[in-house]
């Protein structure tokens, strides 16, 4: 059950983060953050 919740937790910091690139990048700023070995984020 833990798995599932902690799994939920992770598609939606996703789906989030990849919001927040997309009006960054309307903005100009690409590549603002970066993905690091698909688990860390840099900015």
């Amino acid at each position: 059950m833990d798995y599932m919740i902690l799994k939920e937790a992770a598609e939606k910091w996703g789906v989030t983060l990849n919001r927040i690139r997309e009006e960054l990048a309307g903005i100009g700023l690409t590549d603002f953050i970066k993905i690091k070995h698909q688990q860390e984020y840099t900015i």
